[in-house]
């Protein structure tokens, strides 16, 4: 048996086997691989639906009906930070200011290492909050999800589809 490995102090372990660091992450230890894992484990709504929604549904959900092309990437990413901090609802949020400055710190290193810009775009918290609405009453009966697996692996595609226009699009203004 392998000697258990403690996380240092505020840190989480992911599954790749990277620390990070919830006070001062560091883009090293955030692996989009993690991202993707963990978003395709969260559940939304503290899992208070009929259907467990796992929030990489969610964000896939964003890119589909985004109707801005340049925007895509940020769709995906959103909510990125509830691949290590989970989907805590806005009303419990609030009462947990601490909870919103490590949120925004972890947000801000994920942007910078994927070449978003965080804050995001106005247009992504609108169609989040249309989403936010629309996906509670279309599942609130049980719909079949995918497998965690095949949601990891969508969400990996689809962020790999995406960072090439990015990169394509960035190489364009340099050259």
């Amino acid at each position: 048996m392998k000697p258990r490995v403690d996380s240092p102090a505020n840190c989480i372990r992911t599954q790749s086997g990277a620390f990070v660091d919830l006070l001062n992450p560091q883009p090293e230890t955030i692996l989009i691989e993690d991202i993707a894992w963990g978003l395709s484990g969260t559940m939304r709504w503290c899992s208070q639906s009929k259907t467990n929604i796992p929030v990489a549904v969610h964000c896939l959900r964003m890119v589909e009906l985004n109707h801005d092309p340049s925007l895509g990437l940020e769709m995906l990413m959103h909510d990125s930070a509830e691949f290590i901090l989970c989907d805590i609802p806005s009303p419990l949020k609030n009462l947990l200011p601490g909870y919103k400055i490590i949120e925004r710190r972890l947000m801000q290193v994920i942007a910078d290492k994927f070449h978003l810009v965080y804050p995001f775009n106005e247009n992504v918290k609108t169609l989040d909050l249309l989403l936010q609405d629309e996906e509670w009453d279309s599942f609130r009966y049980y719909v079949s999800m995918p497998s965690r697996t095949v949601l990891y692996e969508t969400f990996m595609d689809k962020f790999n589809e995406l960072m090439k226009k990015r990169i394509k699009l960035l190489n364009s203004y340099v050259a």
